[in-house]
């Protein structure tokens, strides 16, 4: 919650090009507004968590693929059918099912499939009960199933659903598996009467795989994210590490009109995932969900303070400035400053 909160720093490239738009005049307007119909600290950072979700619910992946000739390209590769662009309907959720969970990409090929496909840097088990609430939301939000037609005696006609899970971290992961919904059924001797299979793909470039071959756009993307990961890994700065990839694959015909025009937004996008990965790993490794499954206890208020430093640290390292890190994060400003002055050695 408390990294959601302080992540404000980055704007909404749509409404403004620096982090200088958070602090201007309309936007602390709205945040005393806020307060002055007396929402207390956790309200308020509900809301802005609720504005940031919106501002940056187009991951790279998404909005990348969002775009139809890129997206007639990864479908050839995922399904090995090639389709018009004419025949594709994007019908990506916008905070599906709750604040916290949207789906990457989904569309609609015609009148007859619909493929949702998720991006996945870690390895996750729950991604088929993930698609299956999204295959949910889907259907509800489709008129013809959620007016009265479903209690008709003539049958519903469905378009045919196809569940892909793009992986694209560094984990020792087959080229291509299946994930099935009915291994989270603690069924014992008796069959699953549902189930749902997720076809997972490995698209990172350091695999090599054939499929990356069959379309342009995919082994674009798998290579300009690997490059910026490698920078970053190689001890390049958040910010060096994606200019690096971002003038290279430019000069290199590699994204390059992607990345041309939304050159800022991609920064973005790679600060929020980054910030948000940082986070985690610091929570687990200082105790903080082991802290808090043994009772809360030390490892609780040990994590907590430890991940608020590392978010200040990084929100220093990206250009906010301190008194504005402290208020977000809610340490004392003297702590802050300590933080600033060691970076600057």
């Amino acid at each position: 919650m408390i990294l959601s909160y302080c992540l404000r720093q980055y704007p909404d490239k749509q409404k403004a090009t620096s982090i200088h738009h958070l602090k201007s005049r309309n936007y602390k307007r709205n945040i005393e507004t806020k307060k002055n119909k007396n929402y207390n600290d956790i309200e308020v950072m509900r809301i802005e968590t609720a504005h940031l979700k919106r501002n940056y619910k187009a991951s790279l992946f998404t909005s990348y693929f969002s775009e139809l000739p890129n997206l007639v390209g990864l479908h050839k590769a995922i399904t090995g059918e090639d389709v018009a662009e004419s025949s594709i309907k994007l019908t990506t959720l916008d905070e599906a099912i709750m604040s916290s969970i949207k789906n990457d990409l989904s569309y609609d090929i015609g009148n007859t499939k619909m493929v949702l496909a998720e991006h996945q840097t870690t390895e996750s088990e729950n991604i088929p009960i993930r698609m299956f609430l999204y295959l949910a939301e889907i259907f509800k939000r489709d008129p013809e199933i959620s007016s009265n037609a479903i209690y008709r005696k003539k049958r519903i006609s469905l378009k045919m659903p196809i569940f892909v899970e793009l992986y694209n971290g560094f984990d020792d992961v087959p080229l291509i598996s299946d994930q099935h919904l009915s291994d989270a059924f603690s069924k014992g001797d008796a069959t699953p009467s549902v189930d749902l299979t997720v076809k997972v793909i490995n698209i990172n470039y350091s695999m090599k795989s054939e499929i990356l071959n069959t379309s342009k756009s995919l082994n674009d993307y798998s290579y300009y994210t690997y490059r910026t990961e490698t920078n970053r890994q190689n001890g390049m700065s958040p910010n060096e590490a994606v200019r690096e990839s971002t003038n290279y694959c430019i000069n290199h015909d590699i994204m390059k009109d992607y990345l041309t025009r939304h050159k800022e937004e991609v920064f973005d996008m790679y600060a929020l995932q980054w910030n948000e990965e940082d986070a985690k790993r610091v929570w687990k490794e200082e105790g903080y969900e082991d802290g808090y499954d043994n009772g809360y206890g030390n490892g609780y208020g040990n994590g907590y303070d430890k991940a608020r430093e590392d978010v200040a640290r990084s929100m220093l390292e990206n250009g906010a400035d301190v008194k504005f890190t402290a208020k977000c994060i809610k340490l004392p400003l003297s702590r802050v400053q300590e933080i600033y002055d060691s970076l600057k050695k």
